[in-house]
């Protein structure tokens, strides 16, 4: 028989923020729809916000008689509002689904992974050195865009 889940919302912390890390760093080549609303700190906090929900998914999950299966469907049903989300997106900002799309399945993956991830006792340690890593990294890529940055030109004479 296999040792009860501990600490799912510490799982989902510590997945989203690895997914956090891989789509700060991967927002980096796609052309953002908003460079000043979507740059690498909103994408890193949105990753850690999926995985915050994979974590309270997961904790929800395990009250009822088949965790698994229920997971599962919590989790389809947040990826299809993930990806709508980014579709829908198109309507008010170009490129929003080309955008938003990969970073949203990275994201779902990282939050698939809370189930086996809260079967170890990750350190509160760990946890917080890899959100904090993962926030740092975001911050730091924020600046990082795809907009020209512009000729610089003196004016004339």
């Amino acid at each position: 028989m296999r040792p009860p889940p501990r600490y799912p919302v510490r799982a989902g912390l510590l997945t989203g923020a690895i997914a956090a890390a891989a789509n700060a760093l991967l927002s980096l080549p796609l052309r953002s729809p908003h460079d000043a609303l979507f740059n690498s700190a909103s994408v890193t906090l949105a990753a850690l916000a999926v995985g915050l929900a994979g974590g309270l998914l997961w904790s929800f999950a395990l009250m009822r008689s088949d965790p698994a299966k229920v997971y599962a469907l919590l989790l389809a049903a947040l990826a299809a509002c993930l990806f709508a989300l980014a579709i829908a997106g198109e309507a008010l900002l170009e490129r929003s689904a080309a955008f938003g799309l990969p970073l949203a399945g990275v994201s779902v993956v990282g939050a698939a992974v809370v189930p086996r991830a809260s079967r170890y006792a990750a350190p509160l340690l760990l946890v917080g050195a890899a959100l904090a890593g993962a926030l740092a990294l975001g911050a730091a890529m924020a600046g990082v865009g795809d907009a020209p940055s512009g000729r610089l030109d003196l004016p004339p004479r």
